[in-house]
């Protein structure tokens, strides 16, 4: 299994380098896009292409669920949004992101006791996050 939180972290998995190379390739490609899609409000755009990296690294890239989590909040898909953030906080506890999809999701469905414990959460790893501070 993979495990690296950004496309500039060493990541070793005991693949073949030339194999590894390609599917990394593959992965941060179709990120590339949905970042752009999601900048361009183009959500379901984004949706589509970040599942698309996540189907080539679906345990080592937390920061692929949290952005797909935040396009389907943006595309109204507020369960699926929880989903996301759900597994971006179990595969890193430590990603104050992960808690802020995890609290914004909670929030967008009116959960508001869990997403005001979700914001707590991203402070304690964060103190300086704006988003938390607002929530």
């Amino acid at each position: 299994m993979l495990s690296c939180r950004s496309m500039n972290d060493q990541c070793q998995d005991g693949k073949d380098t030339e194999q590894k190379e390609e599917w990394l390739i593959q992965r941060d490609k179709h990120k590339d896009v949905a970042d752009n899609a999601f900048r361009n409000r183009a959500y379901r755009t984004a949706i589509d292409e970040y599942t698309k990296a996540i189907s080539l690294d679906p345990d080592g890239f937390v920061v692929l669920y949290s952005n797909r989590s935040a396009a389907f909040l943006a595309n109204s898909e507020i369960s699926k949004s929880l989903v996301d953030a759900k597994k971006c906080v179990e595969m890193d506890p430590s990603f104050a992101k992960g808690h802020s999809r995890l609290a914004a999701a909670l929030f967008a469905l009116k959960r508001f006791d869990q997403a005001k414990d979700a914001y707590l959460q991203v402070l304690r790893l964060d103190t300086k996050n704006s988003s938390a501070l607002k929530g």
